[in-house]
């Protein structure tokens, strides 16, 4: 079944998709809680924004196992598939 966002909802998904991506361009490794606090958003939106980093946009999402009470590291790299065009509109850019 395929999902179907509300106007409202897709502007808030999508600035909060860009932040991620902008914020973990950098290469370096980060936890779910790091990420989450510098985009101001929930661990689990984070987690969904990565998943469509790697699913919808192509890029390369790796995790690594930080230790044995299941904390994991991110990082995320340009080796798209696909190019991602994104466009600016107002004050707030999206992806086509």
């Amino acid at each position: 079944m395929k999902s179907t966002l509300e106007p409202q909802d897709t502007d808030r998904l999508n600035t909060q998709l860009n932040r991620v991506k902008f914020f973990m361009l950098s290469g370096e490794w980060k936890t779910l809680r790091e990420i989450a606090d510098h985009v101001q958003g929930s661990e689990a939106g984070v987690s969904a924004r990565l998943r469509d980093l790697r699913n919808k946009y192509h890029y390369t999402v790796n995790r690594r196992r930080v230790n044995d009470q299941g904390l994991w590291e991110y990082s995320v790299s340009t080796g798209s598939v696909q190019p991602v065009e994104y466009k600016w509109e107002g004050n707030q850019g999206a992806f086509l």
